[in-house]
């Protein structure tokens, strides 16, 4: 005989249906709320791309101020940001290389740059060694080659690309996310009400399970 408050097997086989819904519908929980997290990952990683190509441009622009500054005065103070600029394009570069090392594309993009840059940072070093060593006038001479603009233009027009290139990328991956998280909301909503459905199924097992239980047993028939 089984025990008393202890379920036969045709109960549990019952209930294994909502069991089973609610295993499936965490699991798919779960893995929505992973996706979800790498999602975020990408666009806050989208986000260090686009900080670092501003800071790299930033920096090439201090380092032409700079530079001005002191061909027109010939005072060194005027060289502080030229050289802030110096100390901290270089570490700025290998950054960005590191970031969009999954792009091919963005790789060779990383390329350009740092050659515009080195043009834009060798033709600064020029007019200022100009400047020091041999006066205003042959510092203006070299600034009106142009060459300084070229590759300015050049450092600007690159980083252009990157960041419309990640730009693109951050609304495609925040469309991915902002998706995941309706479909996690929907899951999030399914999974309590398959909870409140299983909880009134299992009970209404349960009470079944107690009736049947409570019902007297058929008298014996024996021989007369």
């Amino acid at each position: 005989m089984r025990p008393p408050g202890i379920p036969d097997l045709r109960s549990l086989l019952r209930s294994a249906p909502f069991v089973a819904l609610l295993v499936v519908a965490g699991v798919l929980s779960f893995r929505y709320h992973q996706l979800l997290l790498s999602q975020r990952a990408s666009i806050e990683h989208t986000y260090q791309v686009l900080t670092t190509l501003e800071s790299t441009l930033v920096h090439a622009i201090d380092a032409e101020t700079g530079q001005r500054g002191f061909i027109i005065t010939g005072d060194d103070r005027y060289l502080e940001p030229y050289d802030r600029a110096l100390a901290q394009i270089a570490p700025l570069a290998n950054r960005l290389r590191t970031l969009v090392s999954d792009s091919a594309v963005q790789q060779r993009r990383v390329d350009r740059l740092e050659y515009a840059v080195a043009l834009k940072l060798a033709e600064l070093h020029a007019t200022v060694q100009a400047r020091r060593t041999q006066g205003l006038e042959a510092a203006r001479t070299l600034v009106l080659r142009d060459e300084g603009k070229r590759t300015m233009d050049e450092v600007r027009a690159v980083v252009a690309e990157m960041r419309d290139a990640e730009s693109q990328l951050l609304a495609q991956r925040n469309a991915q996310a902002h998706a995941t998280e309706r479909w996690l909301l929907a899951i999030t909503l399914a999974c309590t009400a398959l909870s409140v459905l299983a909880r009134l199924g299992l009970a209404m097992i349960a009470r079944f399970h107690v009736s049947r239980a409570a019902l007297p047993a058929a008298p014996a028939t024996g021989a007369s």
